[in-house]
């Protein structure tokens, strides 16, 4: 009997460059993944409020044009495991 094990996946770190912007400022989003599988990572990233460009382990966040605080989301996944950082 072969047994197959599950790929194990998580996110290590998450960060952003700089940590605090202006208004309609630009921070590069950057995260780190340990997986022991074989399959090929999707990272995708999403914000309620501002912009998201460009896709991958680095991305550039743009703030929306009111000041506030607000957060970014991560899914890393090989499209069976997941691991998530909000």
């Amino acid at each position: 009997m072969v047994e197959k094990k599950s790929a194990s996946l998580s996110i290590n770190s998450v960060a952003a460059t700089p940590q605090e912007v202006a208004a309609g400022g630009s921070s590069t989003l950057s995260a780190n993944a340990s997986y022991s599988g074989s399959g090929t990572l999707t990272y995708t990233w999403s914000a309620a409020d501002g912009a998201i460009a460009g896709s991958g382990p680095s991305v550039t966040y743009t703030a929306p044009s009111a000041a506030g605080a607000y957060s970014v989301s991560l899914v890393v996944s090989d499209g069976s495991v997941s691991a998530v950082a909000a």
